[in-house]
């Protein structure tokens, strides 16, 4: 679990900024994150992962770690998979979820928090979404949920596209690659 990169690994992260790729630490463990957070040149992200502090699974983020990736500019993408949102399977639903997203948001800001989602129920069972999130077809429940937690339609649209353009924009604008505008 603690773990950190290879020097090869190392050496494809820094070859990653020198490129303009986005580096994602939602399948790292503790070790090999802050590896990637003390190597990487620009936003890192974690395109699916939750709280810890809310599911205390190891794959879930840290509240350090979340702030890690805010202080790189990045942004975390929520995960829809069950096992990810809540320890107990009653709570695994879409108002979990967004209760993950009102953390993220008061820990990071929300302008670092995304949708992610890893929808994988094609895989079969074991693999399905969160109650109410069984698939990419009720992705409004999540936004109902969050805007019953009280979050503006601009702060729903920075979660539902906004963050994750502005950082990809960034590293864009960054490397040169402007011209390939999103």
């Amino acid at each position: 679990p603690q773990a950190g990169l290879t020097e090869a690994g190392r050496r494809a992260v820094r070859r990653m900024g020198e490129l303009g790729m986005a580096v994602d630490v939602s399948h790292l463990n503790d070790g090999g994150f802050w590896d990637v957070v003390d190597l990487a040149a620009g936003p890192v992200i974690a395109s699916h992962s939750n709280c810890r502090a809310l599911c205390g699974v190891p794959r879930n983020l840290t509240d350090d770690q979340l702030r890690a990736i805010r202080d790189t500019g990045g942004v975390v993408g929520l995960n829809a998979f069950h096992g990810f949102v809540h320890d107990e399977p009653r709570q695994q639903t879409a108002r979990t979820l967004a209760l993950h997203a009102a953390h993220m948001a008061e820990v990071m800001g929300v302008e670092h928090v995304g949708c992610g989602f890893d929808f994988c129920e094609f895989m079969g069972p074991g693999n399905e979404g969160s109650e109410g999130l069984e698939s990419a077809a009720h992705i409004q429940n999540l936004f109902y949920w969050l805007e019953q937690l009280g979050m503006s339609r601009q702060e729903r649209e920075m979660i539902a596209r906004d963050n994750f353009l502005r950082v990809l924009r960034q590293i864009l604008d960054r490397t040169g690659n402007s011209q390939n505008r999103i």
